[in-house]
């Protein structure tokens, strides 16, 4: 995956959990976002969905 793609992904990622954080896991067509809030952040894992 390129670096370009990475940092739209990640750049769309606070987009779609929004305030809801009740859920680790947002799916789209093409990826699936796993995450997990520790100390204030958010560790974040972007999977192909293949």
């Amino acid at each position: 995956m390129s670096r370009m793609r990475i940092e739209n992904h990640l750049a769309t990622f606070p987009k779609l959990i929004g305030t809801e954080k009740q859920h680790n896991t947002v799916e789209t067509a093409d990826v699936r976002y796993v995450y997990r809030p520790i100390e204030g952040l958010l560790l974040v894992m972007i999977t192909n969905k293949c």
